[in-house]
């Protein structure tokens, strides 16, 4: 069972359905939104995104060069576009091309259920998935719930109007219509928004707390392989301060990769754009309810709306994730942080043995490292999955799932 049909559910699905003896009978996504991925398909396209940061060997298919492949069968290698230093990306509508072909070719549409987890009691036999519409019984739950929808908000936020301030990834966000504007953040998605408003004739304000900072990618590439997490963070006791602040050192967090920096230069040029650094010490509402925002150095800034791109609160805190690990006793470590297994990913229980849980994504941030929130970092976890579920030593002969909801 998995929960979660975004891009890391979904790789995890092709990855168990190819390479474990798990049968499509035997496998559910459980997610409550209609379609998969949906989240990101309109996430990515509301905030303006064009290409993918990450390269085309990072997709949701089973095979590193798929992505590739994909892009040549559809005589699509025009989308694969250079990244100085670094293999090529796709673009957004390719790569989202190639997550509605992999659903396809494993029928991910029919393991998903529409419904919503509301928690997770451990059986004799595995884990029982509560859900609005019942109970579905597993032999392993994997967890793939990324952030949640919850977003970082400035507490200065709270005294605008509230039709005049969005986070990007709100429902309520939308680039046109959206008129002058303000994004808050220096940080790939920041830079995406600006351009996408400026683009659309809009007079746009980028607010940095400390400029703009070029990196390719969000964090080393070394961090992208298993023998260095093991030897730089399996080193460090599990669920400790030391290992998410290695993990957090590690982080390229608000940076923005060269081809969107000479982007937004450009529009700078053309007075597109203005990049303001400064930090917000007051808001005050204006005329017609326009946000103002006096920054410390007393600088005034106003638009029409201010948008926010200032990232997501940690997955650690989410109350679904305090629900699970309360009602099995799972272990937690610092800052709320699941302790795992290193080897197979399983949520350990506090007495220190493997639960029937696992879990990938941002909530795997310990022992995945760095890399775990983003689609490298699901193959990877993924590459554990599949050894642990193959091999764990304590197999049971696999049974279709028990389920009194419908997929």
């Amino acid at each position: 069972m998995i929960v979660g049909g975004g891009l890391h559910g979904i790789h995890v699905a092709a990855r168990l359905l190819e390479e474990t003896e798990i049968e499509h009978s035997q496998l559910r996504i459980v997610d409550l939104n209609r379609e998969l991925a949906v989240n990101f398909r309109k996430k990515a396209t509301q905030c303006g995104m064009a290409s993918m940061r990450s390269s085309y060997l990072d997709h949701v298919g089973v095979h590193a060069l798929e992505l590739e492949v994909f892009a040549a069968q559809q005589n699509r290698t025009d989308e694969l576009f250079e990244t100085y230093d670094y293999p090529h990306r796709p673009s957004l509508s390719l790569f989202l091309d190639h997550v509605d072909y992999v659903i396809d070719r494993y029928d991910l549409d029919d393991l998903h259920v529409r419904t919503r987890v509301t928690g997770l009691n451990e059986t004799d036999d595995g884990v029982a998935i509560e859900t609005d519409d019942g109970t579905l019984d597993a032999y392993r739950c994997v967890l793939a719930i990324g952030h949640g929808n919850r977003y970082t908000r400035p507490s200065w936020t709270a005294a605008l109007d509230e039709s005049t301030v969005d986070h990007v990834w709100d429902t309520s966000f939308g680039l046109d219509d959206y008129g002058q504007a303000i994004i808050i953040g220096g940080g790939v998605t920041a830079a995406q928004t600006a351009l996408a408003l400026s683009e659309r004739g809009n007079g746009v304000t980028l607010l940095t707390r400390s400029g703009l900072t070029e990196r390719t990618i969000e964090g080393d590439q070394q961090w992208q392989r298993w023998d260095h997490v093991r030897s730089e963070l399996h080193s460090l006791p599990p669920g400790t301060r030391d290992r998410l602040h290695r993990i957090r050192e590690a982080r390229y967090e608000g940076t923005v990769p060269s081809y969107l920096m000479r982007d937004v230069e450009a529009a700078v040029a053309d007075n597109d754009i203005s990049v303001v650094e400064g930090t917000v010490a007051q808001v005050t509402n204006g005329q017609e309810s326009n946000p103002r925002l006096t920054l410390t150095d007393g600088r005034r800034i106003q638009a029409d709306h201010v948008a926010l791109a200032t990232g997501f609160e940690s997955p650690f805190g989410h109350p679904f994730v305090e629900r699970v690990a309360s009602g099995l006793g799972l272990a937690r470590g610092y800052a709320g942080m699941p302790v795992l297994n290193d080897q197979i990913l399983a949520w350990n229980r506090r007495d220190g043995t493997p639960s029937s849980v696992y879990v990938v994504g941002a909530l795997a941030t310990g022992s995945v490292g760095p890399f775990a929130g983003n689609i490298v970092g699901v193959r990877m976890a993924a590459s554990q999955l599949v050894t642990s579920f193959s091999f764990d030593g304590v197999r049971r002969s696999l049974a279709p799932v028990e389920q009194s909801v419908s997929p």
